[in-house]
C-alpha cells in the first residue's frame, strides 16, 4: 500500500515564497496572474510508503504573486477517456485553469470539473483543490 501526495506550505506567503512537495502525484498547476501562463510544479519522488528505505522527501520553493492560482488535482481528473479512447490529460486542465483563473474559485472549480466530465465518464476518484494567493 502507498499514497501519493501534493503539499503546499503557505507559511511564508507574505514574502511571496511557497514550499511544495509532490510524491508520486500529478504536478501542482500554477497559473501566473502576471502572464496568464500555467506552470507545472513537480518533483520526481516516489509515493509515500512505496519503498521501505526511501530517501527523505525534499521540498522545493516557488515565488508567487497576488492573484496567482494553484490547482492540486488527482490523476482521476486527467485519466478520463472519451468514446474514441482519447485521454482528457493535463493539457486540458491547464487550458481550463487559464481560461477561468480570474473567476471566483467556486466558478473555476465548477468549470474545470464540467470540462472533465464533458470529456467522458468518471472511472476514478476526482479531487481538485484550488488556492488563490491573496497577499
Amino acid at each position: 500500500m502507498f499514497v501519493t501526495c501534493a503539499f503546499v506550505s503557505v507559511e511564508s506567503v507574505p514574502d511571496g515564497h511557497l514550499r511544495f512537495v509532490t510524491a508520486g502525484h500529478p504536478p501542482i498547476l500554477l497559473w501566473r496572474s502576471s502572464s496568464g501562463a500555467v506552470e507545472e510544479l513537480s518533483q520526481p519522488q516516489v509515493p509515500i510508503a512505496m519503498i521501505d528505505h526511501a530517501p527523505p522527501f525534499q521540498s522545493a520553493g516557488v515565488q508567487v504573486e497576488r492573484g496567482d492560482v494553484m490547482a492540486l488535482v488527482s490523476d482521476g481528473l486527467m485519466e478520463v477517456f472519451d468514446r474514441r479512447d482519447h485521454e482528457c490529460g493535463i493539457e486540458a486542465l491547464k487550458r481550463a485553469l487559464a481560461a477561468g483563473a480570474t473567476r471566483p474559485l467556486r466558478d473555476l472549480f465548477d468549470a474545470m470539473v464540467a470540462d472533465v466530465r464533458g470529456h467522458g465518464p468518471q472511472l476514478d476518484d476526482q479531487s481538485l483543490l484550488l488556492v488563490r494567493v491573496l497577499r
